[in-house]
């Protein structure tokens, strides 16, 4: 899988230095903006991590939230497409902002009396 291709990648921080310490991932989805260096900008679900990901995959993180920015490129691996996410992708969209994602019907999905 190529980096154009994927809109979603594992992004691994560094350990510590000098052990096989427990590293720290993070899933970041491309939201369609782009980096200071003119490629795809990726982030994590809370737009803490931010990463921007070259056209070869090279990984330069500019936030990492809790954890610590390195010096240099961070481990990125491509991810597939989320299934859920494929078929929405293919779906219609809904006619109101009440309607369930999958059926299109409005109120769907829901727990009863929960609306």
């Amino acid at each position: 899988m190529t980096a154009k291709a994927s809109s979603r990648w594992l992004i691994t921080f560094p350990g510590p230095q000098g052990c096989h310490g427990t590293q720290e991932c993070v899933v970041v989805e491309h939201r369609g903006a782009l980096g200071p260096g003119g490629h795809r900008l990726y982030t994590d679900v809370g737009g803490t991590v931010r990463v921007e990901i070259t056209d070869s995959g090279a990984a330069h993180l500019l936030t990492g939230g809790t954890l610590p920015v390195p010096d240099t490129p961070v481990h990125a691996q491509p991810l597939p497409t989320a299934p859920r996410q494929r078929l929405l992708a293919r779906l219609p969209r809904p006619a109101g902002p009440a309607a369930d994602p999958v059926s299109g019907r409005a109120g769907a999905g829901r727990a009863p009396g929960h609306g």
